[in-house]
Formats: structure tokens, sequence, C-alpha cells
């Protein structure tokens, strides 16, 4: 019997958090803005919210001139 592969990575965060001395926490994202993981630095709600905003800010384009551009249209 086999077991299925263990999704959490909030254990991976919590070590990337320790080793940065001005870190305080950190979040896992899909590209699609699901939560991964959380460190214990932060409520699930915040961070989920954290993903949500993030995964906005990768949606946007590249180049700053074309977004603004496509925004003065």
């Amino acid at each position: 019997m086999t077991t299925p592969p263990r999704t959490d990575l909030s254990w991976l965060l919590e070590e990337l958090v320790s080793g940065l001395p001005d870190a305080e926490s950190a979040v896992l994202l899909s590209t699609d803005g699901l939560l991964m993981g959380h460190s214990t630095g932060l409520e699930r709600t915040e961070a989920e919210r954290f993903a949500a905003m993030a995964s906005a800010f990768h949606c946007w384009p590249p180049n700053p001139r074309i977004w603004a551009w496509s925004r003065s249209r």
C-alpha cells in the first residue's frame, strides 16, 4: 500500500522564513492564486487574501507602458 504524496508545503515555508533574518511570513500559491501553504506568521484567511492579491499582480502585463496605455483607452 502506498501513501499519497504530501501536498502541504508549509513546513518548507517555515524553514525558508527561519533562514531569512528579515522575513516574517511566507505564502505559497498556485498559478491561479489558490493558497498551497503558508507559514505560521499568518492566519489562513490572511494568507488566502495575500495569495489572491499576488495572483492579481501576476496577471498584469510585463510592460508597465502597455498597462498604462490600455488603462487610458
